[in-house]
């Protein structure tokens, strides 16, 4: 990407992966890829690496491919600089779009079991802390006594031979 956040390359792999042509895409600014409600969103987020300098980024966001389809890419952003003045942008992107909807996949499932684990870990998080209750207990009832022996000892006459 350029300064201004237009595609200068692209992979020949991603243009057919992601149904675009080289004429499509050279020139055309990243944040057109974007799908519409996230845009503002993934726009604000790199213009605030290259406000604060942060070299690199990692942010997943939704696009439209060139059928017209929502596509799911994680991707890596580093600055390009030529001394302070940022030159351009390096971005490495990956499919995430069957890992995305794995994901909400799962969430949609009901939670079964859940209850029942949290369950099964409770008392084994009582019998492990138990030990350590006792000991606490122990330690407090021997504190008093210890205080009172060094009193009874500092009291006590000292013995003549």
């Amino acid at each position: 990407l350029d300064a201004q956040g237009r595609f200068t390359y692209w992979n020949p792999a991603a243009l057919q992966s992601l149904h675009y042509t080289r004429q499509e895409v050279i020139g055309r600014p990243f944040s057109g890829l974007i799908r519409h409600d996230m845009r503002h969103a993934v726009e604000c987020f790199y213009l605030r690496q290259a406000a604060r300098n942060r070299r690199s980024s990692y942010r997943e966001f939704p696009i439209v491919d060139g059928h017209g389809s929502e596509r799911w890419i994680g991707q890596n952003v580093q600055i390009l600089t030529d001394g302070k003045q940022i030159t351009g942008f390096q971005a490495i992107a990956r499919d995430v779009t069957g890992r995305r909807l794995a994901e909400a996949e799962a969430a949609k499932k009901p939670q079964r079991g859940k209850k029942k684990a949290a369950a099964d870990k409770k008392p084994a998080a009582e019998a492990e802390a138990a030990p350590k209750k006792a000991a606490a207990k122990k330690a407090v009832k021997k504190a008093p006594a210890k205080k009172a022996a060094k009193k009874a000892v500092k009291k006590a006459p000292a013995k003549k031979k």
